[in-house]
């Protein structure tokens, strides 16, 4: 596969597709894929989530995965984050900060994925052995 511009990958466990969405674990935290893409993976399989920085949201409170920010880089149209969730580090785009909550290092957050952008990768197209 050939990916354009930045990716997340979270490795999960497959579950099931039923009616073009699909079930996986991250840990021990169920999640439904509504548009999972292609799925090539077979249940019970390592899979990766894949899902770019622009469609994650972080707040401090409220639901999400719960995280811990590792860095942030202010660019001026854009702070980019790097969160530590469940022994994964993604990177977070924050496009506008002057109309968002501004995160530092060492905050407590949760990640809101958007879960329509997510999609299920086999986890060597990932290269996550």
């Amino acid at each position: 596969a050939n990916f354009i511009g930045k990716a997340n990958f979270v490795e999960c466990e497959y579950k099931e597709l039923k009616d073009g969405v699909a079930y996986a674990k991250v840990g021990e935290m169920p999640l439904v894929v509504p548009n999972p893409g292609k799925v090539k993976v077979n249940t019970g399989e390592k899979c990766c989530l894949s899902i770019r920085p622009e469609s994650i949201k972080l707040v401090s409170e409220g639901s999400g995965i719960p995280g811990v920010i590792s860095r942030a880089t202010y660019f001026g149209s854009k702070i980019e984050y790097e969160v530590e969730i469940a022994d994964n580090y993604l990177v977070i785009e924050m496009y506008n900060p002057q109309l968002s909550l501004v995160f530092n290092e060492g905050d407590h957050v949760k990640a809101q994925l958007d879960m329509e952008c997510v999609r299920i990768l086999k986890a060597e197209e990932t290269r996550i052995e």
